[in-house]
């Protein structure tokens, strides 16, 4: 969500998840709540739903784009420490091993999806 705020091109985000049972559920929704109005205070939409069947990790954009995210946005890794560089800014903060595949809507055979 916060690059899409950096981008400050994104004014809608849809997110469909999954939960393990009612109670993650609960705490999952109180969280999307918070992101929500937090993404609301700069100008983008958070909209949200539950799917019992849901599997996949992607992001599709309204420019016909899809992203495949094999770990799905948890590919980086914990810090030993939260004090220690890369805690706080992601781009010097070890990943762990994932591919990413990004291919137009219709191209899939393409790209090997």
């Amino acid at each position: 969500c916060e690059v899409c705020v950096e981008a400050g091109t994104v004014e809608e985000i849809d997110l469909v998840t999954a939960s393990e049972d009612e109670l993650q559920r609960q705490e999952v929704e109180a969280k999307l709540k918070t992101i929500q109005i937090s993404l609301a205070e700069h100008g983008c939409d958070l909209r949200y739903r539950f799917s019992t069947t849901l599997h996949d990790r992607r992001i599709e954009t309204d420019h016909g784009w899809v992203i495949n995210l094999g770990r799905g946005l948890d590919f980086y890794q914990r810090p030993d420490d939260w004090l220690e560089v890369g805690a706080n800014d992601l781009g010097l903060r070890k990943c762990h091993e994932t591919t990413i595949a990004c291919y137009r809507k219709g191209e899939e055979d393409s790209a090997g999806g």
